[in-house]
């Protein structure tokens, strides 16, 4: 940490205890609270990451940054009104916002009523038609960069104006602010590489799927700011998961807006949460204008649809969710999702993937023949050992996949429900699009392993088969191979003879590589929340490695290997040919195992995209990956 003197004219703030007062941390850098010590005001220092000041990447995006706020004056965004480039620390000052952010706002008030969410939302999209006017989009808009500047102190029932009980709302951090005429699909400079650039839970599907040569425009904050609207009205984001299931969920994913509807949200508030958050750009507001009209006209008609006319207003000014008292009253609501993962930047674009769909089905009108493989519950005394039991869910999955006559869910899908009595079965399948659930535990003591599975109708509890299996863990894959062939039996599933046969396939011979292979995939699924990500990578890398050494014949751990060195290449932990080369080495011993595997298609999709920059070969490949396309491979 550099002394103040290097911020001259600004002094760094600090706590009681001398700490210097941070107002957050970012990618490029840090941002503190400081003082002008010429004009005795506040101020916000942004500044840059020592070990970026030598990248000329993300240099540049920092700059850019800085210019692009300092060109707005509006009452709704942050001014930027001093930038220092050389002679010490790279910042700028900002206008510093007394007051605090709306996700802790939310996080420490609980959901927010209806008007005063619309009001909230209503002066950022103001504020960010005035960045809009500058050629700018901001492509970062989430609750943490929306400041209560100044926090309403009444929700006025009969009024519709913005402004009438104080509020003001800021928008803060442009730093991923790009001009219109430069932001192409796939071109954003980003610290990964030139992969997706924003925060998952509050990016647009065209920020997520490269699309080069067309643009990003309005709309694509305008998604984002539908997302920060959900927020503050349910205090969870539309869509939840680890990162790469949360993208998957806003490309393929339409928002769950009967949930909206189960609380007794006006109609024109849902049609409006479903218009921004339309997959389809052309079917969101135009821009941000239209979208203060609209907002505008929902205040004043307090909420009624067209063709409600009932009158009322009262709505507008009940909380979204119950009081923090009174939330026990409601029931879990599901938020899984319909969606096969991938990877990042795979999914193509959703076809009728659109808010005008329907809420999700009953159970029974579902296909008969479907299914989700909930989580195994992890029942050995080496709690550690949790990946045992994952690794025996997703194969299980993989098996049921190879049936063409079943309707399998992903795991993507079915993470978010952990085993536990917590688990509403019944809202699960709902939420899932399934019929029938199958629930397991695994127990594992030195060689031995014993696996419970039970198979359920969710609709009404029923039992339909239910079975235990005490063996050697080398017989680890006999047990799945069994279950399988249960669960077919028990929907009367029709298997052909190559169905059959694959379901008689052992991944490996090697229990041991096996094993390794589990615990790298439990690492690449969860690298995202660690502190190191790279370290972490590397460690899955190795795993993945010893694995296939240890059975060269081992097609899925070569497979993972070249995804997991892409994945280091493209996200710039180690962006060399070297890096590239090894991925490359993966893909050939892997393509001498089984050339027309889906999973070699997988890999070498996901080598084309984040190596190659290939777009139109990875769709070709994901095209003609039938079965890896059915099994809904976790991404790495």
């Amino acid at each position: 940490m550099s002394e103040d003197a290097s911020f001259l004219p600004f002094a760094l703030a600090r706590h009681a205890d001398g700490r210097v007062h941070e107002l957050g941390r970012g990618a490029m850098g840090v941002t503190y609270k400081a003082t002008d010590t010429q004009l005795g005001r506040p101020v916000a220092l942004k500044v840059i990451a020592a070990a970026y000041l030598d990248d000329p990447v993300v240099r540049e995006r920092f700059l850019a940054e800085a210019r692009a706020a300092a060109h707005l004056h509006h009452p709704n965004v942050a001014s930027v009104f001093h930038l220092r480039t050389e002679g010490g620390p790279v910042f700028y000052a900002m206008e510093f916002v007394e007051g605090e952010n709306l996700e802790a706002f939310v996080a420490r008030q609980g959901p927010l009523p209806v008007r005063l969410a619309l009001r909230v939302i209503l002066q950022a999209a103001k504020g960010l038609a005035a960045a809009h006017d500058r050629g700018l989009i901001h492509r970062d808009i989430k609750p943490a960069n929306l400041m209560l500047a100044r926090a309403p102190t009444e929700v006025a029932a009969d009024d519709d104006s913005d402004t009438d009980d104080g509020l003001l709302v800021k928008v803060i951090d442009f730093g991923l602010a790009k001009s219109i005429e430069q932001a192409e699909f796939g071109t954003g400079v980003g610290l990964t590489g030139g992969g997706p650039v924003g925060t998952p839970n509050f990016m647009s599907p065209e920020q997520i799927s490269p699309s080069p040569g067309a643009r990003l425009d309005a709309r694509t904050d305008i998604y984002s700011l539908g997302v920060t609207l959900w927020f503050l009205l349910t205090g969870k984001p539309v869509f939840e998961g680890t990162q790469f299931q949360i993208l998957s969920q806003h490309m393929q994913r339409p928002p769950p807006l009967e949930i909206l509807r189960e609380r007794a949200m006006p109609p024109d508030v849902v049609a409006l949460v479903g218009a921004m958050l339309a997959k389809d750009r052309e079917e969101r507001p135009a821009n941000h204008l239209a979208l203060v009209a609209l907002i505008k006209r929902i205040l004043r008609a307090g909420g009624r649809s067209s063709g409600d006319s009932s009158g009322g207003t009262t709505m507008l000014n009940a909380p979204a969710v119950p009081s923090p008292r009174a939330r026990w009253r409601w029931g879990a609501v599901a938020a899984a999702t319909l969606v096969t993962l991938v990877t990042v930047g795979w999914w193509l674009r959703a076809n009728g993937g659109t808010t005008t769909k329907p809420p999700p089905r009953p159970v029974e009108t579902t296909p008969e023949k479907s299914i989700a493989v909930l989580p195994f519950g992890n029942l050995s005394d080496e709690k550690d050992s949790g990946f045992f039991a994952e690794g025996m869910q997703d194969d299980i999955l993989t098996d049921l996949a190879k049936v063409a006559d079943l309707r399998v869910i992903s795991r993507a899908s079915t993470r978010g429900y952990p085993p536990g009595p917590g688990r509403n079965l019944r809202e699960i399948a709902r939420a899932l699009g399934v019929v029938h659930l199958l629930e397991g535990n695994v127990r594992r003591a030195g060689n031995k392993v014993r696996v419970s599975a039970s198979l359920i109708r969710a609709s009404n509890g029923d039992q339909l088969w239910a079975d235990s299996y005490d063996r050697d863990l080398a017989d680890v894959f006999g047990i799945q191979s069994e279950i399988a062939r249960a669960i077919v039996a028990q929907l009367k599933a029709r298997l052909s003879p190559a169905e059959d046969a694959a379901l008689h396939e052992r991944p490996t011979s090697d229990i041991a590589a096996y094993e390794l292979y589990v615990r790298a995939k439990d690492i690449i699924e969860n690298f995202l929340q660690q502190d190191d990500q790279r370290a972490s990578l590397e460690r899955a890398i190795d795993l993945f490695g010893e694995a296939a050494q240890r059975d060269p014949r081992f097609l899925s751990a070569h497979c993972y290997l070249a995804r997991a060195h892409s994945l280091s290449y493209s996200a710039g932990f180690d962006p060399t040919p070297a890096r590239r080369a090894r991925a490359e080495a993966a893909l050939a011993a892997a393509r001498a195992l089984r050339p027309e595997s889906g999973e070699l298609r997988l890999a070498q999709g996901y080598f084309s995209y984040h190596c190659e920059r290939d777009y139109a070969r990875t769709r070709a490949e994901q095209a003609r990956d039938l079965l890896g396309r059915r099994i809904g491979h976790d991404a790495v």
